[in-house]
């Protein structure tokens, strides 16, 4: 599904939504569907036939044709255009209708319209300080950045490419690891206030080099030195940019290069998922943002690390998420187009529960930049509302761009395991836990899917492995490997040491309800569902065939009541036609 923006407004498919900036402005569905019909035509005719064909089939012809006018009036007064003197939506007298403007698609879910497949490795670093490190890895993500904002352009993402850092393994075998044609690669020399990059972009199969250049300058060439990479990759691939595109590749972030030191800085601690790391990385943004005073990048990268903090369990707080949440704010504030900050905003969604709001910036996140964050996160909270097979298209997305993440993995497992196909789900929550060992959530999942895939003892040990991992974990480990062995004991005090949080957040008031179900309580088990629905996880089809641990409750009158409420809340969220 795709977003269409037009002079000033943007439809989008995935909300169903006609906006003007922020404002969302009201159209009736079969209004909303000739619109979306006319933007997928970009400016050829759309004709009656083919919109009683699509649209209305079966009505009488008389009966359409009236209904057509009617629903054409209204689509015009949403859109301010008048049919006298029409600027946007023009009649075919007999014929139907075109739109007058441009349209420019932002596609999140397909790889339709892809010309050319390019993986960035790492860039080298050459630097006799190896603490400048970071300069190499900057440029590596800078340059990955703007060339996925090139929608003729199919680049692979930083995390996939990052574990090609230092490798031994030849273009090809890397090519066909990636599924790419192109790769660019080079090297960074930091020093003396110098900056010296070398790049060499090759036709990965045949190692054939289509074009290196050597550029070199004071430091504060960086930002030159980037802009003409980009440009000189899509001018040897032959891609034609758009007037967005071609803008988009000259705007730079920072002016001061020290701000912009400190950035780069900030997202090497980012990386390394501790909190002493996210200490750090908070501490350079702060000193960039006393550089540059308000910016919008700076803000959402903080929004970021608080949703980080929460999110690891360093600080499950929600004063955590009401800082994560105010950082997005002030980045939306000064841009609100800035693909971070929608990010942040939709990923503090997700965490509260409200799915409608993380659907729909997730959505808006993925369409400016491409993004396998924002799709795993995205097909997460599709699985959540029960839709399987939109789920699946944007983890495939995920995992296409970024097919060595473990997060793109976890994305599509989760589906999986929303699904039912729970052998998918282990085998994929393992491969994204080998990838990312140091992070323990992955194993946490695992264990789950373990579980109701009937696999108990595979799951007792993964749950040891996981308690091991971080200590504010061990009690949901411990109520775990409790219902698996009938404990009533030991998921009571699981239940009890996690009820604060779990009150809170999604999968502990999930997990609690599953342990209280296996072990009898049956009451409190209904509590904490009710709890976890009330939460946002309201795909009703998964508690009433896959969940294994919720079977004793699914007779009782009280169970199919809180099914009820999902069905309803969940259509809230999402209309489901």
């Amino acid at each position: 599904m795709s977003t269409h923006a037009f002079s000033s407004f943007r439809l989008e498919e995935r909300t169903g939504e006609l906006r003007r900036g922020e404002e969302r402005i009201g159209l009736p569905e079969q209004a909303f569907q000739v619109l979306l019909l006319l933007c997928r035509a970009r400016g050829q005719p759309v004709s009656r036939e083919d919109l009683q064909r699509r649209l209305w089939p079966g009505r009488r012809h008389g009966d359409f044709e009236g209904g057509l006018n009617s629903i054409v009036r209204k689509l015009r007064r949403a859109l301010g255009d008048d049919g006298k003197a029409p600027a946007l939506v023009e009649t075919l007298p007999r014929r139907g209708y075109r739109l007058l403007v441009p349209v420019e698609c932002d596609d999140i879910t397909s790889i339709e319209g892809i010309e050319a497949s390019l993986a960035v490795l790492p860039f080298a670093n050459l630097s006799p300080d190896p603490e400048n490190a970071y300069v190499a890895d900057g440029l590596t993500e800078e340059l990955i950045s703007d060339l996925s904002r090139v929608r003729a352009l199919g680049v692979i993402s930083r995390t996939s490419a990052m574990h090609y850092k230092e490798t031994s393994k030849r273009l090809p075998e890397i090519a066909r690891e990636l599924k790419v044609r192109y790769i660019l690669e080079g090297s960074v020399r930091k020093g003396d206030g110098r900056l010296r990059v070398s790049v060499r972009l090759i036709d990965a199969p045949s190692e054939r080099h289509l074009w290196a250049e050597k550029f070199d300058g004071p430091f504060e060439d960086i930002f030159r030195f980037q802009e003409s990479i980009s440009r000189r990759i899509v001018q040897a691939l032959e891609v034609t940019l758009t007037p967005g595109e071609d803008r988009r590749l000259s705007v730079r972030p920072f002016r001061d290069i020290r701000a912009l030191e400190a950035y780069l800085q900030a997202m090497q601690h980012i990386r390394t998922f501790t909190e002493s790391g996210l200490d750090r990385a908070l501490a350079f943004t702060d000193q960039a943002l006393s550089l540059v005073g308000a910016h919008a990048l700076l803000h959402a990268t903080q929004g970021l690390i608080h949703w980080q903090y929460h999110n690891a369990g360093f600080k499950p707080l929600e004063e955590t998420l009401l800082r994560a949440e105010r950082s997005a704010d002030e980045a939306l504030a000064l841009d609100a187009l800035c693909h971070q900050a929608l990010l942040g905003k939709g990923l503090v969604a997700w965490t509260r529960g409200d799915l409608g709001a993380a659907r729909q910036t997730l959505s808006q996140a993925a369409a400016q930049q491409r993004s396998s964050e924002a799709l795993a996160f995205l097909a997460n909270t599709l699985g959540l509302l029960g839709r399987a097979g939109e789920s699946r298209e944007c983890a495939d997305r995920a995992l296409w761009m970024d097919p060595l993440n473990p997060w793109a993995l976890w994305g599509r497992a989760h589906c999986e395991l929303l699904a039912g196909d729970l052998a998918a789900a282990e085998e994929r929550f393992r491969l994204g836990a080998a990838l990312r060992p140091e992070d323990p959530l992955i194993l946490g999942f695992q264990a789950v899917a373990l579980i109701h895939a009937g696999r108990r003892e595979a799951a007792r040990e993964n749950l040891e492995a996981f308690k091991a991992t971080v200590p504010s974990y061990a009690a949901w480990a411990d109520m775990h490997l409790g219902a698996l062995s009938r404990d009533r004991g030991a998921v009571l005090a699981g239940v009890a040491a996690l009820g604060p949080y779990a009150r809170r957040d999604r999968e502990m008031s999930w997990g609690c309800a599953d342990c209280l179900a296996a072990v009898g309580e049956k009451k409190a088990a209904l509590h904490w569902l009710g709890n976890t629905i009330h939460l946002g996880f309201v795909n009703v089809d998964f508690f009433e065939r896959v969940d294994t641990l919720l079977a004793p409750l699914r007779r009782d009158p009280p169970f199919k009541v809180l099914m009820d409420r999902a069905r309803r809340k969940r259509d809230e969220f999402l209309p489901i036609p």
